[in-house]
């Protein structure tokens, strides 16, 4: 009998933390301090870790990723790109919101593609906790539904831009090495 079919998630995770609870490695904690221990004989020193500091990130996205990261590669690859039609699909008289930026949009799809995810819930999710997927919007979040409206009503011109970047890549990929 496997154990993860007899116990639901929130069952596993409830004994989980009970048995640590009462495991006899736990420390009672007092005033914020672990209790028994004697910190006179060597003092500790650890990396502080203040959650209330304005900035956990550096505030300059371009930080957040290493120079050779993929989605640096997307974006650059969608700023060559003609995306004039995408463009032209929108008002201009300014009487809506405004839409997120075709670019932006492409692009993030592009590295969701790339990374095998497909699904809009999936890249909203992203946006949000993966630090390449907030770079990309340039932490916009686009919700499941924006980002689903968006493919539906530009997919031809989606596909011929992945086409398209498939085959830049593959170029840029053959200069590399030779």
């Amino acid at each position: 009998m496997r154990l993860d079919s007899a116990f639901p998630a929130a069952a596993w995770t409830s004994a989980l933390l009970l048995s640590l609870l009462l495991s006899p490695v736990a420390v009672a904690y007092v005033g914020g301090r672990p209790a028994g221990l004697d910190h006179s004989v060597m003092g500790q020193r650890f990396v502080a870790c203040d959650r209330e500091q304005s900035f956990l990130m550096p505030p300059d996205v371009r930080e957040w990723l290493a120079p050779r990261h993929l989605a640096w590669f997307v974006i650059e690859a969608v700023a060559e790109l003609d995306l004039e039609a995408l463009s032209a699909a929108y008002r201009v008289d300014g009487r809506c919101r405004p839409p997120y930026d075709p670019a932006m949009m492409v692009a993030l799809l592009l590295y969701a593609y790339a990374r095998g995810i497909r699904s809009s819930r999936v890249i909203e999710r992203a946006c949000e906790e993966d630090v390449a997927f907030r770079v990309l919007p340039a932490q916009q979040r686009p919700d499941h539904a924006t980002l689903a409206r968006f493919v539906e009503r530009h997919q031809d011109a989606i596909a011929g831009l992945l086409a398209r970047c498939w085959r830049s890549a593959r170029a840029a990929g053959s200069r590399r090495s030779a």
